[in-house]
């Protein structure tokens, strides 16, 4: 109703959109998004839509892209710029992943963003800074999952067994319904065994 009454507003498609999303049903959000499209093709609050739509889907690439599409048209919405230097790391996108990552810090210390650009320096085989980094975030914000986590990489790949192991056992104990710590644990349980 809300969208025969305001046939040139976006709101009410948008609204749609994320019920939708939520509801799983992937075809009437994306939908529903299009007519948003239609309506106004600048407003942000479309690639936001399409970025929660693909996210709920499980398609990194796609949050990624509709983020982007974000990040051009507006480069300092930090709240965006936080999810969209998280997902480039989580996609492997290294060279891409540390800007962002370090533009986030450049304007206040964040945990969570410090241990995921921890991470990717730790791809980077730069284990030295990632390790610095892990343990300056940990002193901030012991509470950061992902920071126990990629430390017990870090230490494992240091061949520090105990403490990579400590860390796992920590990251798992704040994971939640995140199985990577506890695989991670087991693994490392599994090479010591054999």
């Amino acid at each position: 109703p809300w969208a025969k009454r305001a046939p040139g507003d976006v709101r009410p498609r948008l609204l749609e959109a994320s019920a939708a999303a939520q509801l799983r049903k992937g075809k009437r959000a994306e939908a529903a998004i299009a007519a948003a499209q239609e309506i106004d093709p600048k407003d942000v609050r479309v690639d936001l839509a399409m970025a929660e739509l693909r996210e709920a889907q499980g398609d990194i690439g796609g949050t990624v892209e509709a983020l982007a599409r974000v990040m051009r048209r507006n480069p300092d919405h930090v709240v965006v710029k936080r999810k969209y230097g998280l997902l480039l790391s989580q996609n492997n996108r290294l060279d891409d992943a540390a800007p962002v990552l370090e533009q986030i810090l450049s304007r206040g210390f964040d945990a969570r963003v410090a241990a995921e650009l921890a991470f990717v320096e730790f791809r980077r085989k730069k284990t030295g800074e990632a390790e610095a980094l892990l343990r300056k975030a940990l002193k901030k914000d012991p509470a950061v999952m992902e920071a126990h986590y990629y430390l017990g990489a870090v230490l494992y790949q240091k061949g520090d067994i105990a403490q990579a192991r400590a860390a796992y056992l920590e990251a798992d104990q704040l994971a939640g319904e995140d199985s990577r710590p506890l695989v991670a644990l087991c693994e490392v349980d599994a090479q010591q065994s054999s």
